[in-house]
């Protein structure tokens, strides 16, 4: 099974997605695989292929996160590795990226005794919009200041979930495994 773990992502934001990469995919020519509406999502740690019997003490591990509720609104735009050659276009964050590290971090740690290697990069949080499979030269400077003048909503993180991903030829479709709610415990 191909896991990772997330924040999903409400109504408002996927619906804002559907029509922010409606317009994007008119006016670019660069082929681009964008984040289907209702996928859409802030990945906290992938896992990648994980054994069946791994699962349960998958779960287990991650119960034992605790994390309290916080506030998070998507805004900017930026490209990994970067403007010169971008791979990925993603929107980022204006609030709640310091809880969104620290609940990676934690999420790293909870796994680390079952077996699952931490990440030895820092944890940057953002919002996939699309992968640059074949880039055009399009006008990427315009395109990230468009991004960036979308106003999202604030919204409240109140838990994390566990996903599987699984791989098609029309793109990855997620299942909900497990729902890790905030602890709100001080």
């Amino acid at each position: 099974m191909r896991l990772f773990v997330a924040l999903g992502l409400p109504e408002a934001y996927q619906k804002s997605l559907a029509e922010l990469t409606g317009r994007l995919s008119k006016r670019l020519d660069s082929k681009i695989t964008w984040t289907k509406p209702g996928a859409w999502h802030l990945t906290l740690k992938f896992l990648g292929e994980t054994k069946a019997d791994a699962m349960a003490l998958t779960q287990q591990a991650l119960q034992t996160v605790r994390f309290e509720s916080f506030a998070l609104r998507a805004g900017g735009a930026g490209f990994f590795p970067g403007l010169q050659r971008p791979r990925v276009i993603w929107v980022g964050l204006t609030q709640g990226a310091p809880e969104c590290a620290e609940l990676s971090h934690l999420v790293n740690q909870a796994l680390a005794p079952i077996g699952c290697t931490p990440e030895t990069k820092a944890f940057r949080p953002h919002l996939t919009l699309g992968r640059i499979r074949k880039d055009r030269r399009d006008p990427w400077r315009d395109a990230a200041s468009e991004i960036a003048a979308i106003q999202w909503p604030q919204i409240q993180i109140d838990s994390f979930a566990l996903y599987e991903s699984e791989l098609s030829p029309h793109g990855p479709a997620y299942t909900l495994l497990q729902r890790i709610a905030a602890s709100d415990v001080k």
